[in-house]
């Protein structure tokens, strides 16, 4: 990692000042983003203030109760559509060899079962921390974007037609309000 940081700071200094060395996931990305564009980090950052183009952010929202419904299908689902041979083909290919994709959510836990034996109880227990983590993930999100002054928020919990709608119609008033 050590070596990877100092790449970063003698192709761009101002980036590997504001990323600390042990920030391997932003460190990559900086070099990454040096590497394809030519240009330095921050080049690729949005700018703050005035926005290019008339815009509205919109958040859809909704109970976390449902959310957290929603989370523990889609975990499921990854695993029941092939998580686990996904990662294990992965690794033949060298994922370990990847700074990033290796901790991934899902990718992680799986990883970390294969190597305990992958015994049913430890898939279980991956299935189970995957979908914590993404729980954990998301309302680090939430917090996040709920900072965001910009974004308006829409109740996306509806459950009718008429009520989708209503959803579409808000979003458009909010767009026609803005531009």
């Amino acid at each position: 990692m050590d070596r990877l940081h100092a790449e970063l700071a003698r192709r761009d200094p101002a980036a590997a000042a504001a990323i600390l060395p042990t920030d391997a996931r932003r460190t990559v990305r900086a070099l990454e983003v040096v590497e394809l564009t030519g240009q330095p980090f921050a080049a690729s950052a949005p700018r703050i203030g005035a926005p290019r183009w008339d815009t509205v952010i919109v958040g859809l929202d909704c109970q976390t109760t449902i959310l957290d419904e929603r989370l523990a299908r889609r975990t499921d689902l990854m695993f029941d559509q092939g998580l686990v041979e996904e990662v294990r083909t992965l690794l033949r290919n060298g994922l370990r060899e990847g700074v990033t994709a290796s901790r991934a959510l899902g990718y992680a836990q799986v990883i970390a079962a294969l190597d305990a034996g992958a015994g049913a109880d430890m898939m279980r227990a991956a299935r189970e921390q995957t979908y914590l983590g993404t729980r954990r993930y998301v309302r680090r999100q939430r917090s996040w974007f709920r900072r965001d002054h910009r974004v308006h928020w829409l109740d996306a919990g509806v459950a009718s037609s008429p009520d989708r709608a209503r959803l579409v119609d808000d979003a458009v008033r909010l767009w026609r309000h803005v531009t």
